[in-house]
């Protein structure tokens, strides 16, 4: 039993290393080089004093930052500039992934484009009740923030931010914070010109205010997390109120799609930024 224990695992290996076993998590090896290799400019930033309620030493939850600039030459004006959120279900992810920048991120700094990624603090991570409050997680991450967006103006100039030309983009969770930021609560400079939203959702589209952002919506339609049902109400709720948006439905696709958008949907990403950030 032992030795076809021992049997079964080299084959395993041999699979594996072959590339005929192992399971992709969506990324594909190209993308994965290409995440290891983009170090960040400026790494584990405190952009706010560290929340009272955080009592012990956990850089997922604190308020830290990583920037990371294009290797092109900056133009007159500045970086274009996005701010990444992750998601995780507001109780687990982080700024960088398995230690690695986020693969849609990666592709926004080779189209010239500055990324800050910001950890944030996770309401449900420190819970104590297993009753979940959806707008107390959401409204917590939503108020670093906006201090991190706070740190970006402060310091634009030194990083080359062309603050004019400013989008969040968040999955997951990190989807719902920008759409709190950006629809619900009074957005601090800098002004967002637009949202790229990967399989977000809300608790309450009716929140969305009227003269707020636009926004690419991008979701799988066999979404079992957040349900694509949650992405239509939010583009209903968008087009009563004619605030331009876009959405993409990802045919057969389940939830947390990055290699899919970072293989398929880049150029629409790109193609809306550039849209609303024409001055």
């Amino acid at each position: 039993m032992a030795t076809a224990i021992r049997i079964l695992i080299l084959c395993m290996g041999v699979l594996s290393a072959a590339g005929l076993c192992a399971a992709d998590t969506g990324d594909g090896a190209t993308a994965k080089r290409a995440r290891e290799s983009v170090r960040p400019d400026a790494a584990d930033v405190r952009y706010g004093e560290k929340r009272p309620e955080l009592t012990q030493s956990d850089p997922a939850c604190d308020r830290l930052l990583d920037v990371y600039l294009p290797k092109t030459p900056k133009p007159a004006a500045g970086y274009p500039c996005v701010m990444f959120i992750h998601g995780g279900g507001f109780k687990s992810g982080s700024k960088r992934s398995h230690g690695r920048l986020n693969s849609v991120c990666v592709k926004l700094l080779e189209h010239g484009i500055a990324v800050v990624s910001i950890n944030y603090y996770l309401v449900r991570k420190y819970a104590k009740s297993k009753t979940r409050d959806r707008y107390k997680e959401v409204r917590v991450a939503a108020e670093d923030a906006e201090l991190a967006m706070k740190w970006i103006v402060d310091h634009a100039e030194k990083y080359g931010f062309d603050l004019e030309r400013f989008a969040v983009c968040g999955s997951s969770a990190g989807a719902r914070t920008c759409f709190e930021l950006a629809y619900v609560r009074s957005s601090r400079p800098p002004k967002i010109r637009a949202v790229i939203d990967l399989w977000g959702m809300m608790v309450d589209p009716g929140m969305i205010r009227a003269g707020t952002p636009p926004s690419l919506i991008i979701h799988g339609d066999k979404d079992k997390v957040n349900y694509i049902s949650h992405a239509y109400d939010i583009k209903r709720r968008l087009d009563e109120l004619k605030i331009p948006n876009r959405m993409i439905v990802m045919e057969g696709k389940g939830h947390s799609q990055t290699g899919e958008v970072v293989k398929k949907y880049m150029p629409d990403i790109f193609e809306f930024l550039r849209q609303y950030w024409e001055k």
